[in-house]
């Protein structure tokens, strides 16, 4: 993840298991999740995020 996003976004990374009410916040009820805040409107993915072919189409370079 941080491989395919280091030079285009920044990263907050969030243990739910220690901060639980930022999960809460954030609508984030299922692990592993990605919370993409911008562009608009964003969007929330949960599952497997290792499929790098997957996570280079929603941070492409522009």
């Amino acid at each position: 993840m941080r491989r395919t996003c280091l030079s285009c976004c920044s990263i907050t990374v969030i243990d739910v298991l220690q901060d639980t009410q930022s999960a809460v916040d954030h609508n984030i009820y299922i692990t592993p999740a990605l919370k993409v805040i911008t562009p608009e409107p964003g969007l929330l993915l949960f599952g497997n995020l290792h499929s790098q072919i997957s996570l280079d189409s929603l941070f492409k370079k522009t």
